[in-house]
């Protein structure tokens, strides 16, 4: 929108994102130099700025979010397991399927209006 965000870049920096500078950009690349902001070492394209992230780093995010998730859904389940009624259990079924279709259906033939 034209306006810089502090609180935006701080936090994907805390994150562990990085500018790329233009200098380490492969020849394939070079077009995105042009848009190089040359004080501050990085590349910006209209409110988007080129960062990257270090793979160690982002294995470790994922895996801190995945221990959440599992710790989220355990919690779920006890209170689920908490809260039913004697002879009246809460029936959880996790599934999931995906179904195409076999073949098209045609359309009934409608008759003239003669």
């Amino acid at each position: 929108m034209g306006v810089d965000d502090p609180k935006n870049l701080n936090r994907t920096w805390r994150e562990g994102w990085r500018p790329v500078p233009p200098e380490t950009l492969g020849e394939e690349w070079r077009i995105y130099a042009n848009f190089a902001n040359k004080d501050e070492g990085m590349i910006v394209v209209d409110d988007l700025i080129l960062m990257e992230i270090e793979t160690r780093v982002l294995e470790q995010r994922t895996l801190s979010i995945k221990q959440a998730t599992a710790q989220q859904m355990y919690s779920v389940e006890h209170d689920l397991e908490s809260t039913q009624i004697a002879g009246h259990p809460i029936v959880k079924d996790h599934k999931t399927s995906v179904s195409y279709p076999a073949t098209r259906v045609q359309p009934a033939q409608v008759a003239d209006d003669d």
